[in-house]
C-alpha cells in the first residue's frame, strides 16, 4: 500500500483528471465516503446534532458534501465556515438547499461565541478545515477557532477528521498546538506520510482508508509503502514436507559480554522461532551457560575471554570466520560491548573484505563501526543495519532531534548513500532500501519499549535471511512479525509489562497466521 506526500497526492489528482476522473468527481466521492464512515462508526445519525468545521479549499468541499448527505439522512447539521470560501461555491449552495444550517464564523462579530455554543451541544464534530494543506503553523483566526472548539466540546463528542486532522503536517507528521485529535480520520485515497509519522500518527485516531475513485496505476512511481499483513504474508518462506534443518539455513549470532549476557540468547531464540534450521551463539566462554539457557537448542562457539570480555579480537574473528562457510546469515553486535578487543573483532571480521553470509548489524556492532572512517564502504554489500535513533545519530553524525524531525528522509538518504538496508527502529519503524524505497510499519506500541526487544527484532530478521529471503524482504517481514507479536501480547497486558522474552513464543503463531492467509 503506497504512502504519499501532499504534493504527490496533488499530482495524482491532476493525472486522474487526464484519465477522465475530474477533481469534482473525486471531491464528491470523498464527501460521500466521509459521511458513510461517520455513520458506520458513530451509529444511527437520525436526529444527531452535527457540526462541520469548513475550511477554504478542497478539504472544506469534502466536508460540505458530507454535510449534504448527513442532513438527508436525518441529522441536524451546521456548517461553520471558518474562512472565506470561493465566490461561486456550488457545494455550499447545495448544502444550504438540502437543509444544512450555515454559520459564517469569520463574518460575524458573535461568530466565535456562537461557534462555542454549537460545539457544546453537538454529538459529532467534523474537521474539514485544512486536511493536507497544513504545511506550516496554523495562524489566527483559524487557530483561535480550533482552540474554541477544543475548549467547548464535551468529552463524549465524536470527532472525525477529513483526510488528516487540521494541524498535522502531511509530509512530516509534525503537530500544531491547535490540532483537534479525532477518534476517526477518514483517509482519502492514499495514506499520507503524516498518518504514520510521530507525533502526527498519534493525533489521527483510527484510520479508515477509503476509495474515492482514483484510476488504477497512478501511484506506480511512489516508493514509500506501508507494511501490510497481505504483503508480509507474501514474503513468508515456504516449508516443504521433505525439508530438514539444513533446508532452512544456519544463523550465527556474535555478541554478549559480562553485563549483557542475555542479548545474544534472545536474538538466537528469535532467529530459531522465525524458522532458522540451526542457530549458533558465538559468545564469550564465561557467559555461554547464561546465553544458552534462553535457547538450549542452539549450538555454541565459545570465545576466549576474561570476566566476560573477549580476550583476543583477532583470534576470535578468525575462529568465527573459519566456521562461517556453513552459515547462511550472520548477526553481530547484540550485547557485544565496546572494549578494545571487540573493536578489533569487528574490524577483522566485518570490515575486512572477507566473504560473509548476509550480515545483520545491531546494537554495539553499530556503535563500533560508527568509529571507523567511511565504514559503509568497508561493509559487505549484503548488510542490514538495525539502529535505534541514538545509534542512527552516531552512524550519521546528525542529532537525535534532526533524525526524529525527518525519519523518513533520513532513512531514504542514508540507505541510498550507504547502499545498505537500514531499519530505523522506534514507533512506526522504517525500512529503507538502497534503491530509495522505504517501508513504514503501522505499529506504534509503547509495550515494545523495553530492554531486549531490539535484540529479538534483529534475531527475527537474521532468521528470515538465513532461510534465503532477500535482505529487504527479511527486514520488512521481520518488522511486521515483531510488531504483530507485540500487538497480540499488549492486548492482554496493556501498554506496559511486556518482556522481550514474551515475544519469543508468539513469533511462530504470527508466522503461522500469515502463512494460512497467503
Amino acid at each position: 500500500m503506497k504512502i504519499v506526500t501532499s504534493s504527490e497526492m496533488a499530482d495524482i489528482e491532476e493525472r486522474s483528471a487526464d484519465c477522465g476522473v475530474s477533481i469534482n468527481v473525486l471531491l464528491d466521492n470523498a464527501g460521500q465516503r466521509v459521511a458513510s464512515e461517520i455513520e458506520s462508526e458513530f451509529g444511527p445519525i437520525f436526529g444527531a446534532r452535527i457540526l462541520a468545521l469548513i475550511g477554504p479549499g478542497n478539504n472544506g468541499s469534502d466536508g460540505l458534501v458530507a454535510c449534504t448527505r448527513l442532513v438527508k439522512h436525518g441529522a441536524k447539521v451546521t456548517a461553520a465556515i471558518l474562512t472565506t470560501r470561493p465566490e461561486l461555491d456550488g457545494r455550499l449552495r447545495q448544502a444550504v438547499s438540502s437543509g444544512v444550517d450555515v454559520l459564517e464564523v469569520s463574518e460575524s462579530s458573535k461568530g466565535v461565541s456562537a461557534l462555542g455554543e454549537i460545539v457544546a451541544s453537538s454529538h459529532v464534530v467534523i474537521d474539514a478545515v485544512l486536511g493536507t494543506g497544513a504545511s506550516r503553523p496554523i495562524l489566527n483566526p483559524i487557530s483561535s477557532y480550533l482552540k474554541t472548539v477544543k475548549k467547548c466540546m464535551k468529552d463524549s463528542t465524536f470527532i472525525a477528521a477529513v483526510d488528516l486532522p487540521s494541524g498535522v503536517n502531511a509530509n512530516t507528521g509534525s503537530v500544531d498546538e491547535s490540532v483537534i485529535v479525532p477518534q476517526l480520520t477518514v483517509v482519502l485515497g492514499y495514506l499520507k506520510i503524516g498518518h504514520l509519522t510521530q507525533p502526527g500518527a498519534a493525533a489521527c485516531g483510527v484510520l479508515k482508508i477509503v476509495d474515492i475513485g482514483i484510476p488504477e496505476g497512478l501511484h506506480s512511481h511512489i516508493d514509500v509503502n506501508v507494511i501490510t499483513a497481505g504483503h508480509a504474508a507474501s514474503l513468508v518462506p515456504r516449508r516443504l514436507v521433505d525439508s530438514n534443518k539444513g533446508t532452512f539455513g544456519r544463523t550465527m549470532v556474535v555478541g554478549g559480554s559480562e553485563n549483557y549476557s542475555g542479548a545474544p540468547g534472545l536474538a538466537g531464540a528469535a532467529a530459531a522461532r522465525a524458522g532458522a534450521g540451526l542457530v549458533t551463539l558465538a559468545v564469550p566462554q564465561s557467559i555461554t551457560y547464561t546465553a544458552n539457557r534462553l535457547v538450549p537448542e542452539a549450538t555454541l562457539l565459545p570465545l576466549y575471554d576474561v570476566d566476560g570480555e573477549i580476550l583476543d579480537g583477532w583470534s576470535s574473528a578468525r575462529l568465527i570466520y573459519e566456521s562461517l562457510y556453513r552459515y547462511s546469515a550472520l548477526l553481530v553486535g547484540c550485547g557485544l560491548g565496546m572494549s578494545r578487543q571487540t573493536r578489533i573483532l569487528i574490524d577483522c571480521l566485518i570490515l575486512s573484505n572477507m566473504h560473509l553470509p548476509p550480515l545483520v548489524i545491531d546494537a554495539d556492532g553499530l556503535n563500533i563501526i560508527s568509529k571507523f572512517y567511511k565504514w559503509w564502504d568497508r561493509l559487505p554489500e549484503q548488510s542490514i543495519l538495525t539502529p535505534h535513533v541514538g545509534e542512527m545519530s552516531r552512524l550519521t553524525g546528525l542529532s537525535v532531534k534532526q533524525i526524529q524531525s525527518d525519519r523518513l528522509g533520513v532513512v531514504k538518504t542514508y540507505s541510498k548513500e550507504w547502499r545498505k538496508v537500514v531499519v530505523l527502529k522506534g514507533a512506526n519503524t522504517l525500512v529503507g532500501e538502497p534503491n530509495g524505497s522505504v517501508w513504514i510499519s503501522g505499529v506504534a506500541n509503547p509495550a515494545l519499549a523495553s530492554a531486549g526487544t531490539g535484540d529479538v527484532l534483529s534475531g527475527i530478521i537474521s532468521g528470515f535471511a538465513s532461510q534465503g529471503l532477500g535482505l529487504a524482504d527479511s527486514a520488512v517481514l521481520g518488522v511486521y512479525v515483531h510488531g504483530a507479536a507485540g500487538g497480540v501480547i499488549s492486548e492482554r497486558t496493556g501498554p506496559s509489562g511486556l518482556l522481550a522474552s514474551d515475544l519469543l513464543l508468539e513469533l511462530p503463531n504470527v508466522v503461522s497466521f500469515l502463512r494460512k492467509n497467503l
